[in-house]
């Protein structure tokens, strides 16, 4: 099974035709980390309708960040799939927010952590191979420990640091 990944940087284009050099666009990334395929598309918008247009006519999974935006792609069959990038870096957040003390974001970094030295061993596998060490290994080590994650908790707790 193979995903698709997507995401918008803001770039500011000088001397562009029609708009002030202080405009903001998005350069959009977009590919497949298992097939080594990235594209990149220059638009002067990095609203959800471009992601949409991007990926006409896909159905599957898409790797994106939280960009409110994507949530156009829900209708057009396609699954969003998290970000543990970005994950991680609300996680980080809340920690130094609560002075690094031990807790459930603290617990949430050990569990990305381990998450992450798993995907390195599985980047020497075939795609099919990834995916199927994703599903079986990713799971265990996310509920490795004494303590799970609260989805209603972490929620909270990230939702209380935007």
């Amino acid at each position: 099974m193979f995903s698709k990944a997507i995401d918008a940087t803001r770039i500011q284009v000088l001397k562009e035709a029609g708009r002030r050099a202080e405009t903001k666009s998005a350069m959009w990334a977009r590919g497949s980390p298992e097939l080594g395929i990235a594209l990149f598309d220059y638009h002067e918008s990095e609203a959800g309708y471009v992601a949409e247009k991007l990926l006409a006519g896909f159905n599957g999974a898409v790797q994106a960040d939280a960009h409110r935006g994507h949530a156009r792609l829900k209708k057009n069959n396609i699954t969003l799939l998290g970000c543990f990038m970005h994950a991680r870096r609300r996680f980080e957040k809340a920690w130094v927010a609560g002075e690094r003390k031990p807790g459930l974001a603290e617990d949430g970094l050990k569990k990305i952590r381990r998450i992450y030295l798993l995907e390195r061993k599985f980047k020497k596998l075939s795609g099919d191979d990834r995916y199927t060490a994703r599903l079986r290994y990713t799971w265990i080590s996310l509920m490795l420990g004494r303590k799970k994650i609260c989805i209603k908790c972490r929620r909270k707790v990230l939702h209380e640091l935007r």
